[in-house]
């Protein structure tokens, strides 16, 4: 959920800078831009920890998940926004990275608590 959040309000941010129809940009539609591949990651996640497999097929289907995830954030941004290739795939790197720093930040705050 701290992923969701973070990458929304960053790509809210970032999005209503580059688009030029300030209009479709709202916190809804940035939302609905986030939750979607975040919601699949994270079920991806719970279904790999739920069956016992080897760590390395849960990584590669974990990276899987973010690619497809970074590929539908890039096509979704192009289309709702109308943004060309450069622009969406500012958003695409956008949102990794504030995922990435989401389940850093998570990973820290799990340390902390739980240490």
């Amino acid at each position: 959920m701290l992923g969701i959040i973070i990458a929304s309000v960053v790509l809210y941010f970032v999005l209503y800078r580059l688009v030029e129809d300030k209009r479709t940009v709202n916190v809804k539609s940035v939302l609905m831009l986030v939750a979607i591949p975040a919601v699949a990651i994270m079920l991806f996640r719970f279904l790999l920890n739920t069956f016992d497999t080897d760590p390395t097929i849960n990584l590669v289907i974990s990276l899987l998940a973010l690619v497809i995830s970074i590929i539908y954030v890039f096509f979704t941004s192009k289309a709702k926004f109308n943004l060309s290739n450069l622009p969406a795939s500012g958003i695409a790197v956008t949102y990794f990275l504030s995922i990435w720093a989401s389940e850093f930040l998570h990973s820290v705050i799990v340390a902390l608590l739980f240490t």
